[in-house]
């Protein structure tokens, strides 16, 4: 028996297939042919379900109790303003930020439309058996997912902000109602928080998406551009964050009383208003650099001169007036602030209708003037609440659920007698 030729039989079919005027198939060598690959398996649902049922679960339960203690006091409609504007919130959160990353990733695809072509996110695209457009979607709804989380907890000052009423008080340092720092600072804080956090996620995006650092570190000038423009409304960003912070001067702790004091209004509010200046002026050189690839060196030494103004002005300026000309001359330089912090606590205590009296306290004290005031002297403070905040806590220490934080001397008519007493409240711990 002849042993078998393979090459022999392949140039036999050949023959045989060209007389009979037909293709040529392969003959079958008896081998089993390779598999083709399959669809990618769906396993990893079995983790990710489980994981959101527990989550919303807890949420679910969560919610049926409040609506069940609210409605038992007849406002649900509460409930409902909060959860709306909650759901509001991370709807805008959420969409928002999700809108803005697609857009900007698509802009980067017509820019660099291989950006991606051997990196390692195209590796992770052909192993989950997605396209690479698919993975860049699932990483966008999960970033935006938690930005939406994160803007939804800010509900109590959107609440605030949308039902605010001045005060008709202004501030004597910006002349501004004293209701925009109460309602209106804080959402803008929020707002600039949020813009910042996506922009940088966005740079980071465009970056990876572009393919710098994977193939190289040249970039086409459509790309330098569009980084160019993100990293001016960066700029921006923290142009109005000196803005705002200069608002927050008010509640500045650094002069001699509370809020702005001679160093926040004449070295700190210059500073950052030169800081506001020079970071628009390298927002707008930034995005002519990159428009005209050229002209490195001015944005360069704006950013030097940003970054010097930041620490000498920003810094070391106040902190040099602060401990040379305020210290030596506190009381003459920071009466002005001083006054306004007394004017403006007794605005907010509704103490502005003070009846100021003189009393004459020269005369000497007596025996007989005091037995003219014994409820007075019978009501002089002799107690010291600190053995007996101690004596309180020893007492109920095998009560480890109960503590007392503190002790008040306060007096009380008892059996028509005005007395002394000493109240403490009973904490659960």
């Amino acid at each position: 028996m002849r042993n078998a030729d393979p090459f022999s039989d392949l140039i036999r079919s050949i023959e045989e297939n060209l007389q009979r005027g037909e293709d040529w198939i392969p003959p079958n060598d008896g081998r089993p042919g390779r598999p083709l690959p399959g669809r990618p398996s769906r396993w990893w649902w079995l983790l990710v379900i489980p994981f959101i049922f527990l989550l919303l679960f807890n949420s679910f339960i969560g919610f049926l109790t409040n609506w069940t203690w609210h409605a038992s006091l007849g406002f649900e409609s509460i409930l409902w303003t909060r959860l709306l504007a909650s759901l509001g919130l991370f709807a805008a959160g959420f969409g928002l930020t999700w809108l803005f990353l697609a857009i900007n990733y698509w802009i980067v695809r017509r820019i660099e439309p291989f950006g991606l072509n051997s990196t390692p996110v195209e590796v992770l695209a052909d192993v989950t058996g997605m396209k690479i457009s698919t993975v860049a979607l699932a990483v966008f709804t999960f970033f935006s997912f938690l930005m939406g989380l994160t803007t939804a907890s800010e509900w109590p000052q959107l609440l605030l902000f949308l039902n605010q009423s001045n005060f008709g008080v202004v501030d004597p340092v910006f002349g501004r109602d004293i209701s925009f720092y109460v309602f209106t600072l804080p959402v803008l804080e929020m707002v600039r928080g949020w813009f910042q956090a996506v922009l940088i996620a966005t740079i980071l995006m465009v970056v990876v998406v572009s393919g710098i650092g994977w193939r190289g570190w040249r970039a086409s000038t459509g790309l330098l551009l569009h980084l160019g423009i993100l990293g001016a409304l960066f700029l921006g960003l923290l142009a109005l964050g000196y803005q705002l912070d200069a608002a927050q001067l008010v509640y500045s702790g650094r002069g001699a009383v509370f809020g702005a004091g001679y160093t926040d209004v004449n070295a700190q509010l210059p500073a950052y208003n030169l800081l506001t200046i020079v970071t628009l002026v390298a927002a707008v050189l930034l995005v002519i650099t990159a428009y005209m690839r050229r002209a490195w060196r001015a944005i360069v030494v704006v950013l030097l001169i940003w970054v010097g103004v930041t620490v000498i002005a920003g810094s070391l300026y106040p902190s040099f007036v602060q401990r040379f000309q305020v210290s030596p001359n506190e009381l003459s330089l920071e009466r002005p602030f001083i006054e306004n912090n007394i004017r403006f606590t007794r605005l907010a205590y509704d103490l502005t209708d003070i009846e100021m009296r003189s009393y004459d306290a020269s005369q000497q004290l007596t025996p007989d003037a005091l037995l003219a005031e014994p409820a007075t002297v019978r009501n002089v403070r002799l107690w010291d609440y600190r053995p007996l905040l101690e004596t309180y806590n020893q007492v109920q220490a095998l009560r480890q659920y109960y503590a007392f934080n503190d002790v008040d001397v306060d007096r009380y008519i008892i059996d028509g007698e005005r007395r002394q007493v000493m109240v403490a409240a009973r904490a659960g711990g």
